[in-house]
């Protein structure tokens, strides 16, 4: 899988993610902040894994 091909998948993804979120209550509405951002940096170290994962098997 392509590096512009995970990058697309995680874009629709969040893009899903934020849709649902402002179509109904989240439960990050709740959330400080801070927790969002934790949040936040826990999908981008994912996406930075899967990625990280792609480019070895590309090797």
């Amino acid at each position: 899988m392509s590096e512009s091909n995970l990058r697309d998948k995680l874009a629709k993804v969040m893009a899903e993610r934020r849709k649902t979120t402002d179509a109904e209550q989240s439960p990050e509405a709740g959330l400080t902040e801070a927790a969002q951002e934790e949040r936040n940096a826990e999908w981008i170290a994912f996406y930075e894994a899967v990625r990280s994962h792609a480019l070895k098997m590309r090797e």
